[in-house]
């Protein structure tokens, strides 16, 4: 009951809101990590904000469980919020999740992806695969060299180059953003305003439709069977003077 990260407008996107999406997030990964559960497609559009600016993380449909020999490969994900491990196919581990969690925090503080200024934002697999062979992402300055270092340790090309576990790397960020409170005060308010006007909207076209007048309306369906009438009584008399003057005009009248 709200939108999606991906509907939140970029000027809403600050320190305040931004510090509230990173720690719902990462609670809501580092729990579902703690039962034994990678999601593997974690991307703006399985994220919901609802009516009290509060984040959840949906959509565990290529959720991976974890088994006696630990995890397997992924069986699908969202290009660009990826790791190269997911792309090749190998084995996946919560510092996957860790990957495209920051990925999407990236997205949020840029307005960008990694590797977006190499293979543009409709960047295919193959494109974001030899990307992430031969490069490390490309990043953005954020006018916070501690902050670049963060997501480039998330970003890392190399699993066990990133941070241990979600919850560290979302304490790292948490450091350099906002307060938490406030930035749920103002999803609150982007929530409301956001589905206020597509209510609104709805709303308009349904009384639109509603008072729309029919094509014909009872008093020109009235005219026009009058006009109909008086035509047609017309036609009559006319006919009539014509064989008048017929019969006139014959030896028998």
């Amino acid at each position: 009951d709200g939108i999606t990260l991906a509907d939140v407008p970029s000027e809403d996107l600050n320190d305040d809101t931004i510090a509230t999406i990173v720690k719902s997030m990462a609670s809501a990964i580092a729990h579902a990590h703690k039962n034994g559960v990678l999601h593997l497609d974690i991307k703006p559009r399985n994220i919901l904000i609802n009516h009290e600016g509060r984040v959840k993380i949906i959509d565990f449909g290529i959720a991976e469980l974890s088994g006696l020999n630990g995890h397997g490969s992924a069986s699908g994900g969202t290009i660009g919020y990826m790791p190269l491990e997911q792309l090749e196919g190998t084995e996946t581990s919560e510092r996957t999740d860790e990957w495209a969690f920051a990925s999407v925090v990236y997205e949020l503080c840029t307005d960008e992806f990694p590797y977006a200024d190499v293979v543009g934002f409709e960047a295919s697999y193959g494109q974001m695969l030899k990307a992430q062979q031969f490069d490390e992402p490309s990043l953005l300055q954020t006018n916070d060299p501690l902050l670049d270092e963060i997501f480039a340790t998330a970003l890392s090309i190399n699993p066990d180059d990133r941070y241990p576990t979600v919850k560290k790397f979302s304490n790292a960020l948490l450091e350099r953003l906002g307060d938490v409170a406030e930035g749920r005060k103002v999803l609150k308010e982007v929530v409301s305003d956001l589905t206020n006007d597509e209510e609104d909207t709805t709303e308009r076209n349904s009384q639109s439709s509603e008072t729309k007048p029919p094509v014909f309306s009872i008093g020109e369906i009235a005219r026009f069977l009058v006009r109909l009438a008086v035509g047609l009584a017309g036609g009559a008399c006319i006919w009539q003077l014509f064989a008048y003057t017929n019969l006139a005009q014959s030896d028998t009248v």
